[in-house]
């Protein structure tokens, strides 16, 4: 006969045995760590405390991971992954990124605008937008007039074409390689040398046709990304993808390589290597910009 000792029963063999401890609500079992719990109090309690569960309170369910449980707090619930604490509601979640003495480290937050970020980066990006910072650069080109927070943000209005000067990608760029006689920014072994000796940033031109269509999408002949329509893919051909990287980050550190000039002046502007205190690279940058009202007129 089989006995149990919580209930002081015996039953006539242990698949009864089973039975009961499986229908009483004096057994909870987790079969997973063999522990039978007096209530089912103290089973939930085990799920939520014990490293070997992934388990969410608040819907009843068990996870194969911790990957998977962080990611049923993100999507389902007003958590804080990191302390693995759920709130009511998005208030109480702000309040305790605010409150927390380091959440400038562990909770990037904006006070102002009750606004909590994944990074300290995307936060520090936040700050330095329109949201906080004055428009103070103005695009000097004829009859545009706009204006930007950084000089990297004017640098991408004039490469996206979109400046009623006409200023285009491939002029700035010339415009660059001709001001920087030195290489300071620019590798001359990627530029193109005349017969006189002058150098120019190489502009290669291509041109996707109907031949793309590669039976469900238009596919890029250079890299295979695939485009819903032969526009879309033109319009990548034209971007700065595949162009050559004429620039260069001087920090000889780093040496990092960039088709785009608005790139570069984002890479310096971050300060990622420690270029930004270097006086010439800086002159250069800010001659540039301050020269851009005669190369877009």
């Amino acid at each position: 006969m089989a006995y149990c000792e919580r209930c002081d029963r015996y039953f006539p063999h242990m698949r009864a045995l089973e039975n009961h401890e499986r229908d009483s609500a004096q057994h909870n079992i987790c079969h997973s760590c063999n522990i039978d719990f007096a209530t089912w109090v103290g089973l939930k309690e085990h799920y939520v405390q014990s490293p070997r569960h992934h388990y969410c309170q608040h819907c009843n369910i068990h996870f194969n991971s911790d990957g998977q449980y962080l990611d049923h707090l993100d999507q389902s619930h007003w958590a804080c992954l990191q302390h693995r604490r759920i709130f009511t509601n998005e208030y109480g979640l702000n309040e305790h990124y605010r409150q927390h003495p380091d959440h400038q480290t562990n909770h990037p937050y904006c006070a102002e605008c009750d606004k909590c970020f994944a990074s300290q980066a995307n936060l520090q990006a936040h700050l330095n937008s329109r949201r906080h910072v004055q428009a103070a650069v103005r695009c000097p080109g004829a009859q545009c007039g706009r204006t930007f927070v950084k000089a990297s943000d004017l640098v991408q209005h004039f490469e996206g074409g979109t400046c009623p000067s006409g200023m285009t990608r491939a002029r700035l760029n010339q415009e660059i390689v001709r001001r920087d006689r030195n290489n300071i920014i620019t590798n001359p072994n990627r530029l193109l040398t005349g017969p006189d000796g002058s150098r120019s940033a190489p502009e290669p031109s291509y041109l996707a046709t109907e031949r793309s269509w590669n039976g469900w999408a238009y596919e890029c002949f250079l890299c295979s990304r695939t485009f819903t329509s032969l526009t879309a893919l033109n319009q990548h051909l034209r971007s700065p993808a595949h162009a050559t990287k004429i620039f260069r980050c001087p920090n000889s550190e780093c040496m990092r390589q960039c088709s785009a000039l608005s790139a570069l002046v984002q890479h310096v502007e971050h300060d990622r290597c420690g270029i930004r205190q270097n006086s010439r690279v800086q002159g250069l940058l800010d001659g540039v910009v301050s020269g851009m009202g005669r190369i877009a007129l």
